[in-house]
């Protein structure tokens, strides 16, 4: 969290803890920061045992214990449902001078948000019932427990995807959901050669993300194009993960620093294939595209619909033979290729620039702050 926030904002931030915050509130805030906005970031760390901050250029960072890997498992923290993380959250946020209190993921952090008692808004970045069909764990069914206790008492709530504003009520909430899509960071994107295609996907080896798919389809795009490449990335995706274990082109990379992802992206792919069976925006997708790299994605895997838009190739993630067909139509001519480069950039500057998002954001903080007072 702490490197891509310091991407984002181009403040100094080597010497702080790493955090967990997700990368979506890195351009958020960095947009925020430039607005003339004070930021303060409230996040946890599972290396540290007491509460840390830091304060540089208008930025705000606090770290809060988490009792995670490497030291912890998960079942320390859910036996009584993150109860020490809330404690010490809910305290922070309580002494901080924040106007208003912007929680992102509706467990932990929204929890601490209610009882917080400042004005606040909560954003639902996820689907509870949808992910515990998909693996049926109980860490994901004491995450919708505390999904529930916590939906039941929001009366502030954007979520990030069309699709998601008929979904909260599932999870007791009875007021009017905004939709405000995730923030996409600035970024460049330059033309790129189709002489040797890259393909990249994005994900971890969970049946969600459907990996495997993208490996499936590149086995047939390889035949028409030998000397094409396939580079995965995320936890998981590395020399150990067996589907992708001696496949020619085939390179795993795992787990890396979203600026060394982004960098990839940007120089060196030609299109992602994202083949997830369930999404609640598609982060990786606008990224990609930002940085001129068309996108592949699946018709229905839910909010993937909104980051591809008008803009972008929608298939049967299912059938291997249609992502391949699609990467296919997207690299056979060279000039179409361009084109679709400079729109994929221009439809994300345009929907989810982070300055963009956050002017939404301000108007409905504006709101919230007055029918509070």
């Amino acid at each position: 969290m702490t490197s891509a926030v310091a991407d984002a904002t181009g403040i100094d931030l080597t010497d702080l803890p790493r955090g967990t915050v997700q990368t979506p509130i890195a351009p958020l805030a960095a947009a925020l920061i430039s607005a003339g906005h004070n930021v303060h970031i409230v996040t946890l760390d599972p290396l540290i045992d007491e509460v840390q901050s830091f304060e540089r250029e208008g930025l705000c960072v606090t770290f809060c214990p988490l009792r995670g890997a490497p030291r912890f498992k998960a079942r320390h923290r859910m036996k009584d449902l993150f109860a020490a993380e809330i404690a010490h959250l809910s305290s922070v946020i309580a002494r901080s001078d924040a106007d208003i209190v912007h929680a992102h993921w509706t467990y932990e952090h929204a929890e601490a948000a209610l009882r917080s008692g400042k004005p606040y808004l909560i954003t639902m970045h996820d689907l509870g019932w949808d992910y515990l069909l998909k693996f049926r764990d109980t860490y994901r069914l004491m995450r919708l427990i505390m999904k529930y206790r916590v939906m039941v008492r929001v009366r502030n709530l954007t979520v990030v995807g069309e699709f998601m504003l008929n979904k909260a009520w599932q999870y007791g909430f009875r007021g009017k959901a905004h939709l405000v899509p995730n923030p996409i960071g600035p970024a460049n994107w330059q033309p790129k050669s189709l002489d040797t295609p890259i393909f990249v996907a994005v994900g971890n080896p969970n049946t969600i993300k459907n990996i495997t798919s993208a490996i499936a389809a590149f086995d047939v795009i390889r035949q028409i194009n030998p000397i094409a490449e396939l580079h995965l990335f995320g936890p998981g995706l590395d020399e150990s993960y067996m589907p992708a274990h001696g496949r020619r082109g085939v390179i795993a990379h795992g787990n890396v620093e979203h600026r060394e992802l982004m960098h990839f992206l940007a120089r060196h792919a030609t299109v992602l294939i994202h083949p997830s069976r369930l999404e609640t925006f598609g982060v990786i997708i606008a990224e990609a595209k930002m940085r001129g790299v068309p996108a592949i994605a699946g018709i229905k895997s839910g909010g993937t619909l909104d980051a591809i838009g008008e803009v972008g190739v929608l298939c049967d993630v299912e059938d291997s033979a249609s992502i391949a067909q699609a990467a296919q139509d997207i690299i056979s001519d060279q000039v179409r290729y361009y084109d679709l480069q400079k729109a994929s950039h221009e439809d994300v500057k345009a929907r989810f620039s982070a300055t963009n998002v956050a002017a939404s954001y301000i108007g409905i903080y504006q709101n919230i702050l007055c029918n509070h007072k």
